[in-house]
């Protein structure tokens, strides 16, 4: 190895090991990315259907219904209070991918665990 190149081993490496750091921060704001979508539930259906974003995500859902109840995001395990002709807002971080069912409660409903499956929440990969 030419002595150039000796004597410039090292500073290249500190170069390289420098352009890692301020790569890995820039991934991470990258996945500290926020997200909203409105959502209605009219006549226990959710409007839309589908909830769609990419994971790494924090996703603001605002959430009007016209019943009282509380809504279920299974796979988080999340749950939400949903007041009637109210506006809810509902903040979750998305770790997990996947396709996972959205569940209402309705407060009318004789037992706590009656459930309707409402959507679908899909988290895709980022």
């Amino acid at each position: 190895m030419s002595s150039i190149i000796k004597n410039k081993l090292p500073i290249i490496i500190l170069l390289l090991t420098f352009i890692s750091c301020v790569s890995d921060d820039a991934l991470n704001k990258i996945s500290e990315q926020e997200s909203s979508i409105n959502i209605e539930i009219r006549n226990m259906q959710l409007i839309p259907v589908n909830i769609k974003t990419i994971e790494k995500t924090q996703l603001t859902i605002n959430i009007k219904s016209d019943t009282d109840g509380s809504i279920h995001f299974h796979g988080y395990d999340l749950e939400s209070i949903v007041k009637k002709d109210e506006l809810s807002v509902f903040k979750m971080n998305l770790n997990a991918t996947g396709s996972f069912p959205i569940a209402f409660h309705s407060s009318e409903s004789s037992s706590k665990h009656d459930e309707i499956i409402i959507g679908k929440l899909i988290v895709n990969p980022r």
